[in-house]
């Protein structure tokens, strides 16, 4: 074993008495010792199953303390993660099964049954009820996950045992401008490097407490909530992903388990503002509140800092790239994105391939020591994004005379609602799917409660009755909830350059006139 791994063992080693997980659901509270001895039972049990290095172990789960401890069995083993969203659909989960070819699949009992439906089948799979959920069992219970744990010998080579730096820690499925996912490769050392320094540019102290409300599947949530707070000698409280039911407990939470540290997204924000009609002062005890992932309106980030008196420090990464800049309350000024952080250096390049001077708009290219391995069986994807030894965002923004970065736009063709990137493309060609569609095309709108709502023009054949309602349905066969457009608009001429390509910036301005007009659901 090198340094990287070393450093998260020693943390295990150091803190084996100290609190790592709080479940607000049951009240229970996992110790390092406890993630260390279960991970460690559970990697004996997979090793037994014939998981050895490099195999892929799939996680189909919503947020809970089995996540966690999926995560670090696989990393005992080297095993690869393979976290997939529980909200997707089964023929989109199955298809990142497929595509990394993973040996063993960890779901819940009811998501199991939604793919033994589906048809979808992986050589192991072991489901069960996770503590959080209804009717979920306690760790102290009699069945359950962590009943069959204790009955597994652990695995006798030890903690993260035989990993190197370079070794694939994780693949993270990221929607691109094709209608597939790409999965991004990460190795150990990248993500434990940057993951200390991002806690060192921040000044996380130990014992630290952070709000795990992001999504587990996610680099937000594996990286941001878990890594880093363990990096720092923290503990999180691991809640389900964030909703509109979430957001009435949200605070009251915060002051119930002494959190310290938010990290949250813009629609979030916009959520619990819209909820919170009390002109009372909200009482907690946040020390640090970070937002990414989707661009952040001033007027939201404003409002937000006056009603709860927290100030917001944003950041701006990739998946392929960790966290590349960010605000930190060290800094003098709170600006843009923030400055890139140790490690990683930010360029603004046009499109004649010129580096941009301060003020000037273009593509933001990174350099940085914490670079993804590439895409999983996609060497042609990875070239493509690297030229001259950086790698191109797809972004668009500038940087100012002191070196803090703002993001403008998307040059890539992008969705992100809630926090979380769809591919109008992998949209479009659902719609198409269907037989009486002749043309979709699919672009986001500013929405401020989930950043982007989807908008599609789709024209049909002649002669066709369908209507709004008709797609929608058709879509719930191929798509999860979250990707199917709130407005259709049917028959709409579509503006097109002379080369014939769609242009959306004009069927934005076209539909945004339309907008008012609309009588379809939403």
């Amino acid at each position: 074993m090198n340094s990287e791994i070393n450093k998260f063992k020693d943390i295990l080693t150091r803190n084996r008495g100290n609190v790592f997980v709080v479940d607000p659901h049951t009240g229970e509270e996992f110790t390092y010792g406890d993630i260390e001895r279960f991970s460690l039972q559970l990697a004996g049990m997979l090793s037994r199953s014939g998981i050895k290095k490099s195999y892929k172990v799939a996680i189909f789960l919503p947020n809970c303390v089995e996540f966690i401890i999926i995560y670090f069995a696989c990393m005992h083993l080297g095993a690869i993660a393979v976290p997939v969203n529980h909200k997707l659909h089964p023929k989109e989960a199955e298809y990142m099964l497929s595509n990394t070819g993973a040996e063993f699949l960890f779901t819940s009992s009811s998501l199991a049954e939604a793919m033994n439906g589906a048809g979808i089948s992986v050589k192991h799979m072991f489901s069960f009820t996770p503590c959080n959920e209804k009717g979920g069992k306690s760790r102290e219970d009699t069945d359950g996950f962590f009943s069959w744990i204790r009955q597994q010998e652990a695995y006798v080579n030890g903690v993260f045992s035989g990993i190197e730096d370079t070794d694939t820690f994780v693949i993270v499925h990221t929607s691109g401008t094709t209608r597939r996912p790409k999965g991004v490769m990460i190795s150990y050392g990248n993500i434990i490097r940057h993951s200390f320094t991002f806690s060192k540019t921040l000044a996380f102290r130990r014992g630290s407490r952070f709000y795990t409300i992001l999504d587990l599947a996610y680099l937000g949530g594996f990286h941001n909530l878990m890594f880093i707070p363990f990096a720092c000698q923290g503990s999180i409280v691991l809640d389900k992903t964030f909703s509109p039911r979430m957001a009435v407990v949200f605070w009251p939470n915060v002051a119930k388990y002494k959190i310290d540290t938010l990290w949250l997204v813009p629609s979030f924000l916009s959520l619990l503002l819209s909820l919170d009609r009390s002109d009372m002062k909200v009482k907690h005890s946040v020390e640090k509140a970070l937002v990414g992932t989707a661009p952040l309106a001033l007027s939201l980030k404003e409002r937000f800092e006056k009603k709860y008196s927290v100030t917001l420090y944003e950041n701006y990464g990739l998946s392929e790239t960790f966290f590349l800049s960010t605000n930190a309350p060290a800094f003098p000024f709170n600006k843009g994105v923030g400055k890139p952080i140790e490690g990683c250096s930010v360029a603004i390049v046009n499109e004649e391939g010129r580096m941009c001077g301060a003020g000037e708009r273009g593509e933001i290219a990174v350099k940085t020591d914490y670079i993804m391995k590439g895409y999983y069986e996609d060497p042609e994807e990875t070239k493509m994004r690297f030229k001259d030894g950086m790698f191109y965002t797809g972004d668009i923004g500038h940087l100012d005379e002191e070196g803090h970065l703002f993001v403008s736009d998307r040059k890539k063709d992008m969705i992100i609602k809630g926090g979380i990137n769809i591919s109008p493309k992998e949209v479009e060609e659902a719609v198409m799917m269907h037989p009486e569609v002749s043309e979709a095309v699919v672009v986001g709108f500013p929405n401020e409660y989930s950043g982007e709502e989807i908008v599609a023009v789709v024209n049909v054949n002649r002669g066709s009755s369908l209507k709004e309602n008709d797609i929608k349905l058709h879509l719930r066969g191929h798509l999860a909830s979250f990707k199917i457009p709130e407005r259709i608009y049917l028959n709409m001429e579509v503006p097109r350059s002379v080369t014939g390509k769609v242009q959306k910036n004009k069927l934005k301005d076209i539909l945004n006139r339309e907008s008012k007009g609309h009588k379809g659901q939403v």
